[in-house]
């Protein structure tokens, strides 16, 4: 639905919103300078629900736990990793209706996992996303070709991955002062 670049912008002045363990990522780009007033942006890894899991594990006693932390933090982006279309159908009712979702899951098959970028829509407008596929190609990100998710496997950091490892992107308008920003999730 939204206009999607071929290849994967340019992305500047990027800084890092890493986990503890270093291993999930939220990058803020501002394409041209900072939004004249504060935003806040959250990165959570709200691992993917699996069957097997029991309470207080399960995704139900999760999600509700999950949604209030986030909204007790007052977001304007969220930065979903791990995430799936069952997490997306319990976070996104919960948040309001001026919640979108940008992104698509790793694998066509299955329930696999996401990169999904959430957008408060009344603070945000959401011009242009994809989501694509890291590789250790010369010719850089491979783009997913449409919602149903991702295709193929990839190579990177030298090593054939048995889990792509994806990023989703999304460019954004800031309401209130016109001002664009490009927002990239990854779960590495």
């Amino acid at each position: 639905p939204y206009n999607t670049p071929r290849h994967a912008p340019s992305f500047s002045r990027e800084s890092n919103n890493n986990n503890d363990d270093g291993s999930s990522a939220a990058f803020l780009g501002v394409t041209s300078h900072p939004p004249s007033q504060s935003i806040r942006v959250v990165s959570y890894n709200v691992l993917i629900p699996k069957r097997k899991d029991t309470f207080p594990f399960d995704w139900d006693s999760r999600a509700i736990h999950i949604l209030a932390n986030l909204r007790s933090l007052q977001p304007s982006i969220i930065c979903l990793q791990e995430s799936s279309t069952r997490a997306l159908q319990s976070l996104l009712p919960g948040l309001g209706p001026q919640w979108q979702s940008v992104g698509v899951r790793r694998a066509r098959k299955g329930n696999d996992e996401a990169v999904h970028i959430l957008v408060d829509t009344s603070v945000f407008q959401i011009v242009a996303s994809n989501t694509y596929l890291l590789t250790d190609t010369p010719y850089g990100p491979v783009p997913c070709p449409d919602e149903r998710g991702c295709e193929g496997t990839t190579s990177f950091r030298g090593v054939q991955d048995r889990w792509p490892r994806i990023f989703t992107w999304a460019r954004l308008i800031y309401r209130a002062s016109r001002e664009t920003i490009d927002v990239v999730n990854t779960h590495l």
